[in-house]
This record gives C-alpha cells, structure tokens and sequence, in this order.
C-alpha cells in the first residue's frame, strides 16, 4: 500500500485491523460468546508485568510467583529488569527528533542510545543471541543496522547472526530474547501537538 497507494507507514497501520479484533467484535454477546482477558503473566519479569498491566490494563494483570532462581535465570544480577530513557529531556550535540524518510520515520539521537545500551548489555555479560533491537519504524530498523554495522561493536560475523534481532514490532512478534532494546522514534521534543502517529493507539503501543 505505500508504493502503491502512496500512503505513509501511519496511514497504512490506521487501516488495519487484526482478524482476530474483527471477529471478537462481532461474536460478542452473541450466543453466550465472552470476550476474557487473561490475567496472569507467566514470562514477563514481575516490575515488567506491573508496569505495562498498570499503563494498559488497569493493574488487572499479575505476575505468576517468581521464585530467586527464576530471577538469576532472567536477569543478570548488576543489572535492572526495565529501564526507559527520556530522549525529550536529553541535552547535548544529539539531535533526538524525529525524521521523516518518505514513508516511515527514524531518530538518529536514539539510535545513538541503542547502540550505547547494546554496549552496555555486552559489558553485563548478555549473550548477543539473547538481545533483541525492535522498532515501529523500517527506516529506524534500517538506521540502527547501519550505525551498528559501522559502530564494530560487533564483529562481521556476531553482525550477521545478529541481524535478524533488529527488527520492526510486527516481524519481530513470536520470537524473545532475554533483552530487548525498543526504540519509539517518535519522541520528538519540538513536536507541539503530541503527534506520535499510530503509537497513540495504546492497543499499538501494546504490543
């Protein structure tokens, strides 16, 4: 649709509409039909859970019981289980906002931040097959790929195996890493009218 309607990666994504949500809207109440959440979250670290069951469904969401092995076995013991950096309130040489690159967006300034907790994550000890790069946005995927290739973080072939990690939400879905790096890209501090384009759909955001 973006090549050939024209339209940008926003648009394209405000006309989806998952199976599944189409056909949960029209069963229910229909023939006893109920739609159920599940409540409980068996993978998710505990401050993970918490947070995103607070930010999307009303702290309906719990954890399952963590016991201490589960936590050395999900986390490396200096590090911290949910980390978020503010690129808004970032000062310095970095542009952090947004770019339009024709039909998606990227954000050079985090990219920088990617590659700085990738490094960071290395130096804890994370194996490189344990992390995960995602992004809403193709020409970001394309953005931290490139820097990356040319950061030499990585060497040629730990690049390789590594880059299929770097992806968009939607391709990345199914698959889990120990880490996971997410870059919004639409963090943009001049942006007046709190425009993010479709990450304003928290169902999106979700995700």
């Amino acid at each position: 649709l973006t090549q050939i309607m024209g339209l940008t990666e926003e648009e394209v994504r405000k006309l989806n509409l998952s199976p599944f949500k189409e056909l949960s809207s029209r069963l229910t109440g229909q023939n006893g039909f109920e739609r159920v959440t599940l409540e409980t979250s068996f993978r998710a670290h505990p401050v993970i859970t918490a947070f995103w069951s607070k930010l999307f469904y009303n702290g309906k969401v719990k954890s399952r019981a963590w016991t201490q092995e589960d936590m050395r076995r999900f986390l490396i013991e200096e590090d911290v289980p949910l980390k978020i950096v503010d690129t808004a309130s970032i000062s310095g040489k970095h542009d952090h906002r947004q770019q339009r690159v024709g039909t998606s967006y990227k954000n050079d300034g985090e990219v920088r931040i990617v590659l700085d907790e990738l490094r960071r994550l290395l130096g804890l000890g994370y194996p490189v097959d344990n992390i995960g790069i995602i992004t809403p946005y193709t020409a970001q995927v394309r953005a931290i790929k490139d820097a990356l290739r040319n950061s030499r973080i990585l060497s040629e072939d730990d690049f390789k195996k590594f880059e299929p990690s770097i992806a968009t939400v939607d391709s990345f879905q199914g698959r889990q890493r120990k880490a996971i790096i997410v870059s919004f890209v639409r963090s943009d501090g001049d942006n007046k009218k709190g425009d993010i384009g479709f990450l304003q759909d928290s169902e999106r955001l979700a995700v």
